[in-house]
């Protein structure tokens, strides 16, 4: 139960912005009652909020009096989202008491009469009683095996970025994932690229710790630990990835007549076949060969980079 029991304590609400078109309805039901001559007077109002400046929902209490709060009710009639706030305005400050996010025909209820911990809920357009993960944000743990359902989320979308390698515990299995990238720009172990990078090219990591070109006719530059897709400048972070399928641009590639053939780092850092078409001539002799992957289609890589189990052979070509 919510009491006002003090001429300093009124019940307010609160928006986090402005509405689009309709004003939020408010309701309240409360009884007023006289601690000393034991009086008791259902009392009621309602009204309209709109903004994010507080309007008082129930306040006035006078001494020797207690306004018990019975049942509060937020209906959003406006036309998107609203996120409204119930809360407690003393003379030591404002103490919210519920902060939800309303979608257009849901409500906000509060039950002084519910013992179960249930006083606050929200429902739907159609009164059906929502969960506390489906109205706002879930703390860590909070959802587990079992509690959500095979096809209970059925529409919407997690925003661009919001999840990546790293966002999944290990053994989780992740099917038809397109490509690995463990180095990407803004994550925790960033890498710097040593000179400009353009067009596709295989990589490796300089004696400095940054990303360089790698090259199959210098040592220094091998072996390969992935392939950078994106043009590049020097000096800054990059996305490297270690496999996965790269279908690229016209004039990058062409891989025509050699489905399937291995791919290996050439020496300007080109993705080529041994020899013929996309990196005719091959590689000379004292050059280092390794292989990356193979020829998915005219135009595409089927890339698998693994520095520490690549083949890796330097002799005559």
């Amino acid at each position: 139960m919510i009491n006002l029991d003090t001429t300093t304590k009124s019940l307010e609400i609160i928006l986090s912005g402005t509405v689009a078109a309709n004003a939020l309805q408010w309701h309240v039901s409360y009884r007023r009652v006289g601690s000393t001559s034991l009086t008791c007077s259902p009392q009621s109002t309602t009204g309209l909020i709109s903004g994010a400046t507080a309007i008082s929902m129930v306040s006035g209490v006078g001494s020797n009096q207690v306004d018990e709060i019975e049942s509060i009710s937020v209906f959003n009639a406006d036309t998107g989202l609203a996120r409204a706030t119930v809360q407690i305005n003393t003379s030591g400050g404002v103490f919210p008491l519920a902060r939800a996010p309303l979608q257009t025909g849901e409500a906000l209820y509060y039950d002084g009469s519910a013992t179960d911990g249930g006083g606050w809920y929200v429902v739907d357009a159609s009164l059906a009683r929502k969960t506390t993960a489906s109205i706002g944000s879930v703390s860590s743990g909070a959802i587990i095996s079992g509690m959500i359902g095979n096809g209970a989320v059925v529409s919407g979308s997690i925003a661009s970025g919001q999840l990546s390698t790293y966002h999944f515990a290990s053994g989780s299995l992740v099917t038809q994932a397109a490509t690995l990238s463990p180095i990407w720009s803004g994550s925790s172990t960033p890498f710097i690229t040593a000179e400009p990078i353009s067009g596709v090219r295989a990589v490796s990591v300089s004696r400095s710790g940054t990303l360089q070109i790698a090259m199959a006719s210098l040592s220094g530059r091998m072996p390969a630990v992935g392939v950078v897709v994106d043009n590049v400048a020097s000096g800054i972070q990059v996305n490297m990835y270690t496999d996965g399928v790269f279908q690229l641009s016209s004039g990058l590639a062409n891989y025509s007549g050699y489905g399937g053939v291995p791919l290996i780092v050439g020496r300007s850092g080109h993705i080529i076949v041994i020899s013929g078409s996309w990196g005719s001539g091959g590689l000379l002799s004292g050059d280092i060969m390794q292989q990356i992957g193979v020829v998915a289609n005219s135009g595409a890589v089927l890339a698998r980079i693994d520095p520490t189990t690549s083949t890796l052979t330097s002799s005559g070509f």
